[in-house]
């Protein structure tokens, strides 16, 4: 069959995943805001 692309550490491996999405839609979010004008 296919590769299993998650490993049996999936719990901490996804905890990680979900910090750097977590911290990469907040820096986006950030950068969004500075860049449109405040209504």
């Amino acid at each position: 069959g296919k590769p299993n692309p998650f490993p049996p550490y999936f719990g901490n491996h996804e905890i990680w995943h979900v910090c750097v999405l977590a911290g990469n839609a907040i820096f986006f979010l950030v950068m969004f805001w500075h860049v449109l004008p405040y209504p």
